[in-house]
């Protein structure tokens, strides 16, 4: 009998919500001068692109899937290269204190404690984030983040533009 008060509560609490959201929080007028506005502004910034490509001389569709191609390889070999040290690293911080750690659970020697490479294993892990903060930030700095924007960009303005629609 006790279990039906708090669903009670719950469907009443339901409705009340439901009413208020109706009423208080979507109101029609304002999503829809919301929604053309962002249309708006979107299409302003598409003509923008447009015209700054244009101006640069990239005004036929090979030009622009060469301009494509090159950006995304940019991209790619930056992306690729930057994988490959963080494979690195991870192996460095994490799996090689794993291995010490299982090694000396195994060793009878006991020339390194186990609780100094249970620390280690506990501080690899931050001194790794922090090390893929740190290049995250000089990524965001350097001219990588513009070619990524610029692919970003490009692949918008090929997707919704009738520019050079074939």
């Amino acid at each position: 009998m006790f279990i039906f008060i708090p669903i009670g509560i719950i469907f009443i609490l339901l409705g009340i919500f439901q009413s208020l959201k109706e009423h208080h929080i979507f109101v029609e007028k304002e999503i829809g001068k919301f929604r053309s506005e962002q249309d708006k502004n979107h299409t302003d910034y598409k003509a923008q692109v447009e015209a700054v490509l244009l101006a640069s001389g990239i005004d036929s569709k090979r030009q622009f899937e060469t301009l494509k191609e090159e950006c995304a390889a940019r991209v790619r070999q930056h992306r690729d290269s930057i994988s490959k040290v963080d494979d690195n690293m991870f192996k460095a911080f994490v799996w090689v204190p794993l291995g010490f750690l299982i090694a000396s659970v195994f060793d009878y020697s006991k020339t390194v404690s186990q609780a100094h490479i249970i620390l280690l294993l506990f501080v690899s892990p931050i001194v790794f984030m922090c090390i893929r903060a740190v290049k995250g930030i000089y990524s965001l700095m350097h001219e990588h983040k513009k070619d990524v924007y610029l692919l970003d960009v490009i692949n918008e303005l090929d997707y919704g533009s009738t520019l050079w629609a074939d």
